[in-house]
């Protein structure tokens, strides 16, 4: 190998680099740019496709069964536009676009030569939301009226810490996701990539995961919550040499935890004890939250709706969400009724594929993890949309994608 085409190998692999830092920070760190209020918002995500589609092009990496299912489905989607007589609607393209996303990303993430670079990344990003976050919870320097505002929609600044007629409330963190719910997604993806495992058992890999916990319990989602308890509780059982292991870093944890909770920083999760369900004799849903009351409404209104075309739906359909000020709040009965119950199975398989890949694949580091947030990404749909939004599907997009890239550079070292 010559001079000249060294220098070339190089010069490529710190473009992907390059790349791939723009990538994972800009998802997690940086705010949706606004050129002019007339025109939609972007996200540097969305720019950057342009390199890595250009990138892909020239490597020509695996088309995998996973990517074939995900075109499958943006082909079923089309055909359900056209059959409900929206081919001109140019909205209902940006579901198909998303689809499109989603394989870019994963074919780039996928590739095994970047997969250790990608997980160094992790760190440095974490540490940054953290002072992100606790700037913005105790608003230090007014910064949620100078850097937060960039985030976040004006309601969520204008009740935080407050109840709707201004009285004083729990704050529940909304961080660079702009959103609590979302944000406790996040913190989710930081619970899973930090979990500590036998082969890696660091106080430190322990220490990151209680903040990514403790972070996680501050933005105060109810389903994030449960689904935070679950994976910690398992953990601390399936893993309890580690517990004994760090037991003082454990107990330090869960006092700061509790007297947290006491000293009603965490009165939104106390609310829960008061939350009862009810069906009536009607089999209506009935609540004393008012949250669950609403949802519990609109999936009433959407069920009605998807009887009339419960096998193919109602086509993506946006303006009807946007001119009805209706909000899913959960992406299985958005998806049928969108989509039908094909468009539903199309959904469940695509995020469940690469879950059972992990599943089957035991000498990875990346199978647990991929499992883990699969299960958060299935928990957080059924009262939000986790994969409606952006960032959340590069969330994803970067667990599946390390999962076949340290799979695919096993494979290779096994036939070397």
């Amino acid at each position: 190998m010559n001079k000249t085409s060294t220098i070339k190998i190089f010069n490529y692999q710190l473009y992907d680099k390059i790349l791939l830092l723009l990538l994972i920070s800009s998802t997690f760190l940086f705010p949706k740019i606004i050129i002019d209020p007339l025109f939609p918002a972007f996200r540097i995500e969305d720019i950057l496709l342009i390199p890595i589609t250009i990138r892909l092009i020239q490597l020509k990496p695996t088309i995998n069964f996973h990517i074939k299912l995900i075109a499958l489905f943006g082909i079923y989607i089309f055909m359900v536009i056209i059959i409900n007589g929206r081919i001109g609607c140019i909205r209902d393209y940006f579901e198909i676009c998303k689809l499109l996303k989603l394989v870019i990303l994963i074919l780039f993430l996928s590739l095994p030569q970047y997969v250790e670079y990608a997980k160094k990344l992790f760190l440095p990003i974490f540490i940054v939301l953290i002072v992100f976050n606790v700037f913005q919870y105790f608003n230090l320097f007014d910064f949620n009226t100078t850097i937060e505002k960039l985030y976040s929609p004006e309601h969520h600044l204008k009740y935080f810490g407050l109840n709707s007629d201004f009285t004083v409330s729990t704050k529940r963190l909304l961080g660079t996701m702009g959103n609590p719910n979302t944000n406790g997604i996040l913190f989710l993806f930081f619970i899973v990539q930090f979990l500590p495992l036998k082969n890696d058992d660091s106080f430190w890999k322990y220490l990151l995961y209680l903040s990514a916990v403790f972070i996680c319990i501050h933005t105060q989602s109810r389903t994030a919550f449960i689904i935070l308890s679950l994976i910690f509780i398992a953990h601390s059982i399936l893993e309890y040499t580690l517990v004994k292991k760090h037991k003082m870093l454990f107990i330090t944890f869960l006092v700061i935890l509790f007297a947290d909770f006491y000293s009603d920083n965490l009165l939104y999760l106390g609310s829960l004890r008061g939350t009862k369900v009810k069906i009536a004799d009607d089999m209506e849903l009935t609540t004393t939250n008012h949250s669950l009351q609403t949802r519990f409404e609109i999936w009433k209104h959407l069920y009605g709706m998807i009887q009339q075309k419960p096998l193919l739906g109602h086509a993506p359909y946006k303006e009807y969400f946007y001119e009805n000020h209706l909000y899913s709040e959960n992406e299985y009965i958005l998806m049928v009724w969108r989509y039908g119950i094909i468009g539903l199975a199309f959904f469940v398989v695509m995020i469940l594929y690469p879950a059972y890949k992990a599943y089957k694949e035991k000498s990875t580091s990346n199978n647990i993890k991929l499992l883990a947030f699969t299960t958060c990404i299935l928990f957080t749909a059924l009262t939000n949309n986790p994969l409606s939004e952006p960032r959340v599907l590069v969330m994803y997009a970067i667990m599946a994608g390390l999962f076949y890239a340290e799979t695919a550079g096993k494979e290779v070292k096994n036939l070397s």
